[in-house]
């Protein structure tokens, strides 16, 4: 189908309702041809009825991935995007782009990583390679890097379009950061190449299998069941098993040719198409600049 009857029928699936276990967006299948694409967490006799009535629906144009539970991804100076982040009370994640909100410079990552599924308050305190209380005897401790500026709220009652916090770096903290300029939200439809660079994973690459992904849910603890609207997966390039993995929360998604934004990392689950391959999921850099009142910032 044309990419403007898949945005109507999304529309029209999503106006009558679906089970939180599915999620619509749309799939870039080559040149102007695009399928539906369908993304069920779980298997259940509902979701197998939905699916089939989706499948009627869309004529058959579907793009079917069976992905399980979406999982947030939380788990090098001068510092840069890719390089770790943590708090006191959560996992580690990646620090993301460079921004200037109002004349100031931030650093920004994912609320669930600097300010913990909005439990966080503004100063507390932000480490690198990790929290303290993560920390080894085989690595060396971790050191302060700056404070939680303020974060976009995760709305329980939905949709969230981004996951997003800031982070005020501390005096002496170097930070560099060549990407500052965002894909126009129209290249999407090509499904084009990916890369990104994060704490657990590295650089990597891939490729966007689909956009404007709709009724998208995260299990964010302690809010439960967190809605999302518009989000962008990501499948490895051909041989790879990952595009990222827990800690890679927050990393920049970048077009590796012209160095423009494309989103930040929040989620990744398993496709099954493809056993032992996984899927990630991305917040639009566009709307998280927006939401943020921020522009990029390159120094």
């Amino acid at each position: 189908m044309d990419l403007q009857s898949a945005r109507d029928l999304q529309a029209e699936l999503l106006s009558i309702g679906m089970p939180y276990e599915i999620a619509l967006g749309i799939a870039p299948i080559k040149g102007d041809y695009f399928e539906l694409a369908v993304r069920v967490q779980h298997e259940t006799p509902e979701t197998v009825k939905v699916l089939a009535y989706i499948e009627d629906q869309a004529r058959g144009e579907v793009d079917v991935q069976v992905i399980g539970t979406p999982q947030l991804q939380c788990s090098c100076e001068p510092y840069a995007p890719g390089a770790s982040c943590g708090r006191e009370d959560a996992g580690v994640g990646t620090l993301g782009p460079l921004v200037t909100v109002q004349g100031t410079e931030y650093v920004v990552s994912n609320n669930h990583v600097l300010a913990n599924n909005n439990q966080g308050r503004p100063g507390d305190e932000i480490w690198h390679p990790g929290a303290p209380h993560l920390a080894s005897a085989d690595h060396d401790p971790p050191q302060r890097i700056g404070t939680l500026a303020g974060f976009i709220p995760l709305n329980e009652d939905g949709p969230n379009t981004v996951d997003a916090a800031l982070c005020t770096l501390d005096d002496g903290i170097d930070f560099s950061c060549e990407i500052s300029e965002v894909l126009d939200p129209g290249e999407l439809v090509r499904g084009i190449r990916v890369a990104k660079r994060g704490w657990a994973t590295g650089h990597t690459e891939g490729h966007v299998t689909a956009f404007e992904m709709n009724n998208f849910h995260i299990w964010c603890e302690p809010l439960g069941h967190v809605l999302f609207a518009d989000q962008i997966q990501i499948e490895p390039d051909s041989g790879s098993l990952f595009f990222s993995l827990p800690g890679d929360s927050g990393a920049l998604v970048y077009e590796p040719e012209t160095k423009q934004a494309v989103g930040l990392i929040f989620a990744a689950t398993r496709a099954s198409l493809e056993p032992g391959r996984s899927a990630t999921y991305v917040n639009p850099m566009p709307a998280v600049l927006d939401q943020l009142g921020a522009a990029l910032t390159a120094r």
